[in-house]
């Protein structure tokens, strides 16, 4: 009997020591499972530091390379802004020269025209120079109304040239043969005018009294016909201007 209550006790005891080893174990288990866990959150929570220090290193990378394109960027605007007054000032160099130019190319132009112009005054001049002598060619063929013509032509051009002498003498030639005897009259007393000390004098003074007479007024062709006679009394033209006296007495 004692025997079978020792072995009651026995296993009753061993039971509950078996019991109380898998708590035991169970919780050893548990504490494991929750050391693994703070190993891993550890880990994990350095890896996510290693993570915000990198993120923390690119973003000190980008704000260098942000600031250093500001710097760029100022140093860019602050060239072009130099480059920019230095356009300027260069402008205002070539506009400066340019007007220079522009105002030498008038001057220049003024001058051509100018030029042109004396030219085309010389050309003129050239061409009426042969007004004379082609007024002279159609007096000799009694072409009076041509050579007048000529002779005023070359004489409004050339009013000291020459032949302006000759142009005024044969110009009131010209009048008398074609019986022109006012202008006639008048373009004589402009050749004697201009031309006193010339030897036609007393022809051109000879021939005007000689138009008053074909005026039919004697008394007035009588002045220039005394004129010749007292002026150049041993001239040809004194000996008709006496005759042209008589005729009138």
């Amino acid at each position: 009997m004692k025997s079978f209550i020792i072995l009651v006790l026995s296993l009753s005891l061993m039971g509950c020591v078996t019991e109380r080893q898998l708590k035991r174990e169970e919780q050893i288990e548990n504490l494991k499972k929750e050391v693994d866990n703070l190993k891993q959150a550890k880990a994990d929570r350095a890896d996510a530091n290693v993570a915000v220090d990198d993120l923390k290193a690119d973003q000190q990378i980008l704000s260098g390379k942000l600031e250093e394109s500001q710097q760029k960027s100022n140093q860019i605007g602050e060239d072009f802004g130099e480059f920019k007054e230095e356009i300027g000032r260069v402008w205002e160099t070539y506009d400066s020269r340019f007007k220079k130019i522009e105002e030498s190319l008038a001057a220049i132009q003024e001058k051509l025209t100018d030029l042109e112009k004396k030219r085309a005054e010389a050309k003129a001049k050239d061409e009426t120079g042969l007004h004379y002598l082609q007024g002279q060619e159609a007096f000799k063929i009694a072409k009076y109304p041509e050579a007048t013509q000529k002779f005023v032509s070359y004489i409004e051009h050339h009013p000291r040239g020459r032949n302006a002498a000759s142009a005024h003498y044969y110009l009131g030639e010209s009048y008398f043969k074609q019986k022109e005897w006012q202008k006639a009259i008048l373009q004589f007393e402009k050749f004697k005018e201009n031309f006193s000390k010339d030897s036609r004098v007393p022809q051109a003074t000879l021939k005007q009294g000689q138009a008053f007479v074909s005026l039919g007024k004697g008394e007035d062709a009588k002045l220039f016909f005394n004129e010749v006679i007292k002026k150049f009394p041993e001239s040809s033209e004194a000996i008709k201007a006496k005759e042209e006296l008589k005729k009138l007495k």
